[in-house]
């Protein structure tokens, strides 16, 4: 959960005391890893269309625990097919060795456990969407996180220096990831429901 979190909102790979409280509480509480998952990619859709004015943290994606998606899935699996197939025939679609190789790679996935698939999937795209934001320059990341401060607008004049950096990384990392098929839980929860 904490490189899914940092993996959605950029910035420092660690957890807060707080998130790292409220984690081990939900984990103590029995929440599965693929609904922790959701409620994190719920928050942010929320932070995203809302324009939050806090860093995203686990104990804000807290209160999403449970809800369905914001954003409908996007994709529905013929009776008798592999729960991850329109994805990954989504994705050999494309037209790109890197989605080639992530559709190759979410078809090697074997697991018959749906949240060991959920999780599975979510951490496979998680690396493939790390991999290509830090294979950017320095400059191409700096330029989105510059246009992503223009995009927040106002919310420039009331917070500070620190908190806006983190928000526009947010910003400019969802838009990032916006360019790929639906690769989230919400997706790959839906898929793999009987």
């Amino acid at each position: 959960m904490r490189a899914h979190l940092v993996h959605l909102r950029g910035g420092a790979p660690f957890l807060s005391p707080a998130d790292a409280l409220c984690l081990v509480g939900m984990l103590d509480a029995g929440v599965s890893v693929p609904l922790i998952l959701a409620a994190l990619d719920r928050c942010v859709a929320s932070r995203m269309k809302n324009r939050a004015r806090r860093p995203l943290t686990l104990t804000a994606a807290k209160r999403h625990l449970g809800k369905p998606p914001l954003v409908d899935p996007g994709f529905a699996r013929d009776p008798g097919e592999a729960p991850l197939e329109p994805v990954r025939a989504a994705l050999s679609g494309v037209g790109d060795p890197e989605a080639t190789a992530l559709a190759a790679a979410l078809e090697g996935l074997a697991s018959d456990e749906p949240d060991a698939l959920v999780t599975e999937a979510v951490a496979l795209c998680r690396t493939h969407h790390e991999r290509r934001w830090t294979a950017l320059p320095d400059d191409e990341r700096e330029r989105r996180i510059a246009a992503a401060i223009v995009e927040l607008g106002d919310i420039a004049n009331v917070v500070d220096s620190d908190t806006l950096r983190q928000l526009a990384e947010e910003v400019a990392r969802d838009a990032f990831r916006s360019a790929w098929p639906r690769l989230d839980t919400a997706t790959f929860e839906a898929l793999v429901q009987p």
